[in-house]
C-alpha cells in the first residue's frame, strides 16, 4: 500500500461579483440587497473588533512594517514560491 496524501480546497467568492449577506433566517421573503465584490470588498461580522477584520493586503503591509520585510524580500520570496510550484508541476508532484 502506497502512502497517499490528498489535499483540496475551494474558494468561491473571487469570481462572484455580486454577493448576498447571510439572512437572519432561512428563505427570507423580503427584498435583499446585493453587494458588489468586484473590488475585493468583503462583508465582516460587525461584532468583530476592527483589528480582527483587516483585509489580506493590509495585513501583509502591517506584517512587512512590523518585521522590517522589504519589498525586494517579498518579491524574492514570491518568485521562489512560484518557481518551486512550477518545478513541482513539471515533476508530476500534483499528478
Amino acid at each position: 500500500d502506497a502512502d497517499v496524501l490528498l489535499a483540496g480546497g475551494v474558494e468561491s467568492m473571487s469570481r462572484a461579483p455580486w454577493i448576498l449577506p447571510k439572512p437572519e433566517r432561512g428563505f427570507p421573503a423580503a427584498d435583499q440587497t446585493l453587494y458588489s465584490s468586484t473590488l475585493g470588498w468583503r462583508m465582516t461580522n460587525p461584532k468583530l473588533p476592527d483589528q480582527w477584520a483587516v483585509p489580506n493586503g493590509e495585513t501583509a503591509e502591517i506584517l512587512a512594517d512590523k518585521f522590517a520585510i522589504s519589498r525586494e524580500e517579498q518579491d524574492t520570496f514570491a518568485l521562489r514560491s512560484h518557481r518551486l510550484a512550477a518545478q513541482a508541476r513539471r515533476d508530476g508532484v500534483f499528478a
